[in-house]
């Protein structure tokens, strides 16, 4: 909810600093990204599409504002983010680029690749018994890694179950349209039957999607391109 509030607001002061002069307005845009970024690692997607977008709205002639713009927008995230990866740095004694959960979101969620049933939300205790499957494979482990030494180990066997299952993990993909848009079988997964706030959610959420889609359909939205690559890079 928080990264979510802090797009909005980022989107709102951008707009706002296309009608002002100098580059230098384009710094606080760039750190409530950086800002929605510490919250939720994925919403720097939108940064990505915003900054190209920034980078080449006056086309090839005006790519020299463009690039002074850009690079207050990205100062503008830097500055956010710097905190994050001080501590980082001091904590580890090396840079970590994005969350340290990372690696662990890609071996649990895509774990279940190899079994008959793969196509639904890894939940809780279904990740733990992949883990603990992962770490007995190990023996060379101490117990004493830190949480950038595991991340390693979750994005390097995430990524071996994925090179193993190229197609199915394509359908995974696909299937998880449902879960990220809509929170279709979260609850279940979690041993918790869907009730009449889990259903009216859906509607809402759907609701919303059609609306979303039938205004960037028909609408004349400003940055509509940027808005469209936003959503996909997420959602990647």
């Amino acid at each position: 909810q928080m990264a979510t509030g802090a797009v909005l607001v980022a989107v709102l002061l951008l707009l706002s600093s296309k009608d002002r002069p100098g580059a230098r307005h384009m710094i606080l845009p760039g750190a409530c990204f950086g800002l929605a970024a510490l919250c939720r690692s994925a919403t720097i997607a939108f940064a990505i599409a915003i900054g190209a977008s920034v980078l080449f709205s006056g086309g090839m002639s005006e790519l020299r504002r463009g690039s002074l713009r850009a690079a207050f927008f990205a100062l503008g995230i830097a500055l956010a983010l710097a905190p994050w990866a001080i501590r980082n740095h001091s904590v580890f004694g090396g840079p970590l680029l994005g969350s340290s959960l990372s690696g662990y979101n890609l071996f649990r969620h895509n774990a279940s690749l190899g079994s008959t049933h793969f196509c639904h939300f890894v939940a809780a205790e279904e990740g733990q018994h992949y883990l603990d499957s992962l770490i007995q494979a190990h023996p060379g482990l101490t117990g004493r890694e830190n949480e950038a030494e595991m991340n390693r180990l979750y994005a390097s066997a995430g990524k071996e179950i994925i090179t193993r299952h190229p197609g199915r993990y394509a359908m995974l993909c696909a299937y998880r349209a449902l879960p990220l848009c809509t929170n279709w079988g979260v609850n279940e997964a979690y041993g918790k039957p869907a009730g009449p706030l889990d259903h009216l959610a859906l509607v809402v959420q759907v609701g919303l999607l059609l609306l979303a889609a039938a205004g960037v359909a028909k609408g004349r939205i400003r940055g509509k391109r940027v808005l469209l690559l936003g959503v996909v890079l997420y959602a990647l």
